[in-house]
């Protein structure tokens, strides 16, 4: 299951693991995209049309998976939108109700995207995994830092394992 699955890293990492012959379950809110992902969407690949915050069907989406990879975010990265709550609610909220979802329906292994702003400014490039305090300097960051913190302990307390990537700078064709 790729939550986030027709954004730009889900939907290329939908396709590949399709090629390396996995069965594919993808989630989307299609609020982030990729239009012409969508419009190539390989039969193969079942598309679950839902928001991770307000859907019935969460749970019965992830029964049956043995992984998890969760892509779903709002990818607005701006210094700080005190304001709006769309990365609190995106990403922590939505991580919380996966998870939930999870709890239910066990699975063997969750993936979780984070990204490499959770180390702020940070002074070594490039930046290496030990590096430390987290600093955040936007509330995506912040979200980020806080679902990591949720994924590890849901992970520890269900017996999961739990992988989680800080990427950065991801591009690619459809970018």
């Amino acid at each position: 299951l790729i939550t986030g699955g027709a954004g730009f890293i889900g939907s290329h990492l939908a396709l590949r693991l399709l090629e390396e012959g996995h069965q594919i379950r993808i989630i989307d809110n299609l609020s982030n995209c990729s239009e012409s992902f969508m419009k190539s969407i390989p039969k193969e690949i079942e598309f679950n049309q839902m928001d991770l915050l307000t859907s019935d069907r969460l749970s019965a989406v992830v029964k049956g998976m043995d992984q998890v990879v969760h892509c779903a975010a709002h990818s607005e990265i701006k210094t700080i939108d005190f304001g709006q709550r769309p990365d609190f609610s995106s990403g922590l909220m939505g991580t919380y109700r996966l998870m939930e979802a999870i709890r239910e329906n066990p699975v063997a292994e969750f993936v979780f995207l984070s990204s490499s702003s959770v180390y702020g400014e940070a002074n070594e490039k490039p930046t290496p995994e030990s590096y430390g305090p987290l600093a955040p300097i936007s509330t995506y960051a912040a979200a980020k830092i806080a679902a990591e913190a949720w994924c590890s302990a849901y992970g520890h307390s269900l017996g999961m394992k739990v992988t989680i990537f800080r990427l950065a700078n991801i591009i690619g064709p459809r970018a």
